[in-house]
This record gives structure tokens, sequence and C-alpha cells, in this order.
């Protein structure tokens, strides 16, 4: 067996003989204990190892165990952050879908539940047969109408009819997702427009964002995954969706990511460029909240942690720039 159990005091002096410092014992125990060897040592070791992906050169000389856990405890509270943020991100995308099929399509379950009503999306094969995206979605909105449970049941049995802003509160966020890529493009349009800040939408042409809007949402939606199962945040980057470089996002705010920076893969899927991408949108009294929060929380690990600057911004690309802006 390659890894073998070991006891939480073995544990201990297995990180002793790799050259970590453990001041107090007990407060290293307990935090094993509380949270085990995997989340907090191999989720956030990386950077103080001699030589990164090999345990068996040791730790850096001076590297404590607290800036370990430190840096876990970093990365749980802008993962607790930005989970906040993406539900609240959610809950006006729903709102907003919602009221924009109402209004250009029907309140009526039976109508707005046509396939006319939407783009059929890329065809694909399943076990010989031709489906298309908008077969699924279909299918996830009659199962959130039929549910059995509240508020649907009430609406179904008392009125006969389960509105757009009620069923729309059964799809998961993969789902929303998925639907506002399938409206047709004047109800997708109205949401963008919904959505967005009058600010954002003054200085983006109209490629530019249509472009962000469906680059950002499926960020977000990679990022509440890894939220929702306790991944890392602060290094996180999603190959499967970047944000597409955009001369006015990358370049013209915090983020300040030329066109080669970008090439040579600065400024695709990080923390940082997620964070910036929600300034893009309204309800902007809300997020600044969040924002303070997480630089806050940053300096604090910074200040305590000096020779991790250039590490956490560079990983992050999170910008001290930001980070000035919100912390005040």
């Amino acid at each position: 067996m390659e890894k073998p159990f070991l006891k939480i005091e073995h544990q201990i002096d297995l990180l002793k003989h790799r050259g970590l410092i453990i001041d107090d014992v007990e407060y290293c125990e307990s935090k094993l204990k509380l949270y085990g060897y995997y989340e907090i040592i191999n989720g956030y070791k990386q950077n103080f190892l001699k030589v990164p992906e090999n345990d068996e050169t040791g730790f850096k000389e001076g590297t404590t165990f607290k800036q370990i856990y430190n840096l876990f405890q970093t990365d749980q509270f802008i993962r607790a952050s930005t989970m906040d943020l993406l539900e609240c991100f959610e809950a006006n995308l729903r709102q907003s879908i919602a009221y924009v099929i109402s209004d250009n399509i029907s309140v009526d379950d039976t109508i707005y539940t046509r396939p006319h009503n939407y783009k059929p999306g890329s065809a694909y094969r399943y076990n010989g047969d031709v489906y298309h995206p908008r077969d699924y979605l279909l299918t996830k909105m009659h199962q959130s109408i039929n549910s059995r449970t509240q508020p649907f049941a009430h609406y179904r049995n008392k009125f006969g009819n389960v509105p757009p802003w009620i069923m729309i509160k059964g799809l998961t966020f993969g789902s929303l997702v998925k639907l506002c890529s399938l409206l047709r493009k004047n109800e997708k349009d109205q949401v963008i427009d919904s959505m967005m800040c009058s600010e954002a939408v003054k200085l983006l042409s109209l490629n530019e964002k249509k472009q962000l809007f469906g680059d950002t949402l499926n960020l977000m939606l990679k990022y509440r995954n890894v939220c929702a199962h306790g991944g890392r945040v602060f290094n996180h980057r999603s190959q499967e969706s970047p944000i597409r470089y955009s001369r006015t996002f990358h370049g013209k705010n915090d983020l300040n990511i030329t066109r080669r920076q970008y090439n040579k893969g600065t400024g695709r899927s990080s923390i940082g460029v997620l964070l910036c991408s929600l300034e893009l949108y309204k309800n902007q009294e809300y997020f600044k909240l969040i924002f303070k929060k997480i630089a806050s929380n940053l300096q604090q690990y910074i200040t305590l942690h000096e020779s991790q600057e250039k590490y956490i911004y560079a990983t992050t690309e999170i910008r001290i720039t930001w980070i000035q802006k919100y912390e005040q």
C-alpha cells in the first residue's frame, strides 16, 4: 500500500522528520483531528516544499505548520465567500430569466415549456438516437413543474399551473445556465441587459457583452461545483471554462492583463478573474460587502506571512490594487 494509514502522532512525527516546524504540538494535533492530514497538508503544501510534488525532499527551511494551516483557513474563507457571491448571483439570474419568460413567452406552464420557445442547441447521439440539449432542459422543467414538493405541488394543485418564477426554483444552477444559453436572441439579450451593470454595458461592445456573459456563467458553474464539494479555490483553474480574452475586461480593470500574458495562460479562470467578472453585474452593494471580507482576509494572511505575498498574488491572480480598493 503506497499511502498507509498513520495515527495523528505518527503524522506529526512525519511532518517533523520532513522539516516542518511545529511550535505547538497540541494545536497541530487538534487541527489534524478536525480536518485531516490530506485536507491541510496535502492540499496546501506545494509552495512550502523544497521540490514541489516531492514530499521526500522535505519542507523549505523555516516553514511552520501555522503557515500551511493559515493558508488552509484563508482558502476556506475564500471558498465560503465565493459560494455566498455565487448564490446571490444565482438568485438574481433566476429572477431575471423567470421575468423574461413570463413577459415574452407566457406564465402558462403548458405554453412556456413548448419546444419552439427555445433554441435546440447542438445535436448529439446517445444509444443510437439523436438528441438536443433542449430535450434535456424541457425534461428538467417538467420535473420541476410536476414535483411533489412545495411550492410546486401547491401551485399545481390550487391553481392548475406552475408559473416560471416557481418552476425555475426547481432547476439546478447547471440547468439554469443551460436554459439561459437556449433562450432565443431577444429573450437572452433582455436577460443580459437586466443582469449587467449599466457602466459595464456602456464599456463593452455587443459581442464582448454576450461573450463575457456566457463565459462568466460557465466559469461560475465550475466554481460553484468546486465550492460545493469543498475543493481548493485559491489556486483553482478551469481548463474547460476560461473567460476568453476581452481587451475591455482584461486590460482595463484590476486584472491589467495583456493579450500576450493571456496567451501564456494568465487571466483565464482564476479566482481573481471570477471576482473581477462579478464587478460587471448588478447588486454591487451586496457583492462589495463580500469583496471587502475577501480582501481583508487575504491581507491578514499576507501580513502574518510576508514571505507568501508574491505566491498569493500569483496564484489567486488577485491584484494588490483590487485588495486595496476593497480593504478600505
